[in-house]
């Protein structure tokens, strides 16, 4: 430990090596003990920093999970959307020119490989559109 202390060049890699070798530590060293260690080398302010950080190192773990939260629920959320729209698609073709089940199969299968919803949002409206499903696929292979 002294040795990889030694060849540090900055208080930032100082700190960062004694992380390292109190994680490294595993459950041999308690957060009590690095509580107590904190106090009798700094004195009160030892106690204060090592809290203040924990207290940081824990918001910043909060802010993360939330984010990851939020980014995860949009692009569900995004997927959803996909399928909604793929599913409409399908509804109205269906609906407007009473396709067989192969044609349907077929436009479905396409519509698997478009994953933009700005894109399917349009299709969508086409289907509304178009005066067959001949059109439809010509639009949809455009």
């Amino acid at each position: 430990l002294l040795g990889a202390l030694a060849r540090q060049e900055t208080g930032l890699e100082y700190v960062r090596t004694l992380l390292w070798y109190l994680a490294a530590a595993g459950e041999r060293i308690t957060e009590a003990d690095i509580r107590q260690l904190a106090a009798s080398a700094l004195s009160r302010e030892g106690e204060t920093i090592v809290a203040t950080l924990a207290q940081r190192w824990l918001e910043q773990g909060i802010e993360q999970g939330i984010e990851q939260g939020i980014e995860q629920g949009l692009e569900q959320g995004r997927q959803e959307g996909v399928q909604v729209a793929r599913h409409t698609i399908i509804a109205i073709l269906r609906a407007r020119f009473t396709p067989s089940e192969e044609e349907l199969e077929a436009v479905a299968q396409r519509l698997t490989q478009v994953i933009d919803l700005q894109r399917l949002e349009a299709l969508n409206l086409y289907a509304l559109e178009a005066s067959s499903l001949a059109e439809y696929i010509q639009q949809l292979e455009g």
